[in-house]
């Protein structure tokens, strides 16, 4: 492993939204996203990996060590790519784009629970 970076911001609200912008070209078995966290068990992510030379974006629950893919989004457009998670309570709606405006779905979980 050659690094991992995490940004964390406390969630602190019932309703919000959270975006990011990756510029993003995995060679191994790398992957960026956004993520709601609770541990290392414990998770929503929505992240772009490498699927054998095409890049793939997946939404990933892991809920308490069971891993389950939610959504795939087949061979990504090679260039930067917003995600965006909406929080409606326990509801997390995921989403993508290339330019920032224009959103296609990603996957929702209706219950979150497991997150609190």
């Amino acid at each position: 492993i050659k690094g991992r970076n995490l940004i964390v911001q406390r969630e602190r609200w019932l309703k919000y939204t959270a975006s990011t912008k990756i510029s993003f070209k995995p060679e191994t078995i790398e992957e960026a996203g956004l993520t709601c966290h609770y541990d290392t068990k414990t998770y929503l992510r929505l992240g772009l990996q490498n699927n054998q030379g095409k890049l793939k974006l997946v939404l990933e629950e892991c809920n308490y060590g069971r891993k389950k893919v939610i959504y795939e989004v087949l061979d990504v457009k090679l260039k930067a790519l917003y995600l965006k998670v909406d929080v409606n309570m326990l509801k997390r709606s995921f989403f993508y784009s290339y330019d920032g405006k224009n959103w296609l779905p990603a996957g929702v979980v209706e219950n979150a629970s497991y997150l609190s």
